[in-house]
């Protein structure tokens, strides 16, 4: 099992996280950890996913993907073992 840790921007309302996480596992990857840190005005959110996966191929298509969703910006994405 393979790990990274991704970092998006969202719009905030009280069911963002939860909505993130769920559009990640739709994609088939698994969830293992998310916090969030609201930013600025508070109208945004940083929201920090830990991802699990056993195909890179499969996780590359989703940070590819990230960026194309509404309202969403990827902001990092790093290895962790």
């Amino acid at each position: 099992m393979r790990y990274r840790v991704v970092t998006v921007r969202r719009p905030w309302h009280p069911e963002v996280v939860h909505e993130t996480v769920r559009m990640v596992e739709d994609k088939g990857l698994k969830v293992n950890d998310a916090s969030f840190e609201r930013l600025g005005d508070l109208s945004n959110v940083s929201i920090r996913l830990r991802i699990a996966f056993s195909s890179p191929q499969q996780y590359f298509a989703l940070e590819k993907e990230l960026d194309r969703w509404p309202g969403c910006q990827l902001l990092s994405a790093s290895s962790e073992t």
